[in-house]
């Protein structure tokens, strides 16, 4: 599967928020974080953010990418239909260089809930290395996750 960004349009950005993870992976579901919903929707986010379509133009993705002083950071989801079918490491890989071609960071940057060890491993696949980790209190729930790191 070949993976294009695109910017991000108002009809991607609504199917990304209707897209459901389940058992597991639910926590990644947009719909269990309703305070998120809001601005995910509103263009004014999107100048770093690209919808990802496949070869026929069908949403498969969405990249995002968030400069910060220490690197820029890469936050990116795969549609739940794709998930654990063998997409991960060429979907990190395609985020991986568009990273590359727009932005000037020498470090890159993607954490990931500790719980999830098989998007770990895809991210380890494509050159990231455990960097630290971080505790984190969402809406009064602790969670830990790692901070992954990989060099240009």
């Amino acid at each position: 599967m070949r993976f294009q960004p695109v910017p991000m349009q108002g009809d991607h950005a609504r199917a990304v928020v209707e897209w459901g993870f389940y058992s597991f992976y639910s926590f990644y579901d947009l719909r269990n974080w309703p305070e998120d919903i809001g601005s995910w929707l509103d263009p004014e986010n999107w100048a770093d953010t690209f919808a990802v379509l496949d070869e026929q133009g069908e949403l498969v993705g969405e990249y995002s990418f968030t400069p910060r002083q220490d690197g820029l950071e890469i936050g990116l989801t795969l549609r739940p239909d794709l998930n654990g079918k063998g997409h991960g490491k060429a979907f990190v890989e395609r985020a991986v260089e568009l990273a590359l071609e727009i932005y000037p960071h020498d470090t890159l940057i993607i954490r990931v809930w500790e719980l999830n060890g098989r998007a770990r491993r895809v991210y380890e696949k494509a050159g990231f290395s455990v960097a630290r980790r971080e505790k984190v209190d969402l809406e009064g729930m602790p969670c830990s996750f790692l901070v992954l790191t990989r060099q240009r």
